[in-house]
C-alpha cells in the first residue's frame, strides 16, 4: 500500500534541496537569510497533498489522527532530506558559507541593538565570531529537531484539522 507521507516527504525534501540550490547559485546570502521562507510554501503544499492522498485512500473520509500521521511523516522526511543537503552544502561544497552565516547573524544582532545592552551585544557578537562549529552536525540535528516541534507539528495540526471529516455513520 502506498504511503502518502513517505512519498510526499521524499518529493518535498528533493524539491526544497533543489530550490535551495537554485537560490544558492543566485545569491548565497539570500538563500541563508530569507530564502527559507520560500521553502515553507513547499512544506505546506506537500503536507496538504499527503493529507489529501491519505483521505483519498480512505475513501474520502479521514479523522484528524488519520491525516495527522502522513502530514507529519511528510514534514519529518522532507525536512531531514533538506537538512542533510544544507549540511553537505555548507560543510563540504562551500565552507565559505559559514562566514556568510556569521555575517547574517551579526547583521541581525545589529538590528536588535536597541533591545540589548552594549555589553550583551558585544558578547553575543564575539560568541558568533569565535564559534568554529556554527555549521556542525550537532547544530544541524538540533535545528532539525527544533523544526519538527515548532513549524512542523503546528503545520500538521492545522492541515489535519482542515482536511479531516468523519464518515456519515459516525456523525449520527
Amino acid at each position: 500500500m502506498k504511503n502518502p507521507g513517505v512519498s510526499n516527504g521524499v518529493y518535498l525534501g528533493v524539491a526544497v534541496a533543489l530550490i535551495n540550490l537554485i537560490m544558492y547559485f543566485v545569491s548565497p546570502k539570500f538563500m541563508l537569510s530569507t530564502g527559507s521562507w520560500f521553502s515553507f510554501l513547499l512544506y505546506i503544499l506537500f503536507m496538504v497533498k499527503a493529507g489529501r492522498e491519505e483521505k483519498s485512500l480512505l475513501e474520502g473520509y479521514a479523522s484528524f489522527g488519520e491525516i495527522l500521521k502522513p502530514t507529519m511523516i511528510c514534514y519529518i522526511i522532507g525536512s531531514l532530506i533538506a537538512t542533510v543537503f544544507s549540511f553537505v552544502l555548507i560543510n563540504y561544497i562551500d565552507p565559505s558559507l559559514m562566514d556568510t552565516m556569521k555575517d547574517i547573524q551579526i547583521e541581525a544582532m545589529d538590528k536588535m541593538a536597541g533591545f540589548l545592552g552594549e555589553d550583551a551585544m558585544e558578547e553575543a557578537k564575539d560568541t558568533i565570531l569565535e564559534n568554529e562549529n556554527i555549521a556542525g552536525f550537532g547544530t544541524f540535528i538540533m535545528g532539525w529537531a527544533f523544526g519538527l516541534i515548532i513549524p512542523g507539528l503546528i503545520f500538521a495540526l492545522i492541515i489535519s484539522a482542515i482536511l479531516k471529516n468523519a464518515k456519515p455513520e459516525e456523525l449520527a
